[in-house]
């Protein structure tokens, strides 16, 4: 009787996961990603040891392509956003998306960090991916002598 217990309340909280991932997903729009462009960490950005958030609100348009983009820089002000925004919208100009999405909006976020140690002997920068639509590209800093 116990077993059967367990086995009742596995399948419910199974039941539950999976409805709660099926609205989460719609909103975030993850199946329409076909091929993304992860844009690399500005270098004139990483010299200045400049951190920044960038979020991206992608309209998919025809052929797979994305037909608006507009960005929001958060941290840094003046002109290093632009920078950043530009490296990003050229990157998600260059990425792909699911024919069937055409209409919808996606929203990305691209987190750019500095970090001190790179898993990799000589990487110059790591990229990660976090749910829903979340990528951090972690680089470390230059030291510049002048």
């Amino acid at each position: 009787m116990l077993s059967f217990l367990r086995w009742v309340v596995c399948l419910f909280a199974g039941v539950l996961t999976l409805l709660g991932q099926a609205a989460t997903e719609s909103a975030a729009n993850v199946s329409c990603f076909e091929r993304i462009i992860v844009p690399d960490y500005p270098a004139l950005a990483r010299q200045a040891r400049i951190a920044a958030d960038v979020t991206v609100s992608v309209v998919i348009g025809r052929n797979s392509a994305s037909h608006q983009i507009t960005t929001q820089v958060e941290k840094p002000r003046g002109d290093i956003r632009r920078l950043f925004s530009e490296r990003v919208e050229k990157a998600v100009r260059s990425s792909t998306f699911n024919n069937q999405c055409v209409g919808k909006t996606m929203e990305l976020v691209f987190s750019f960090e500095l970090g001190n140690d790179m898993p990799v002997e000589g990487s110059k920068q790591t990229i990660s991916f976090s749910y829903p639509n979340r990528f951090t590209i972690t680089s470390t800093a230059v030291l510049v002598n002048p």
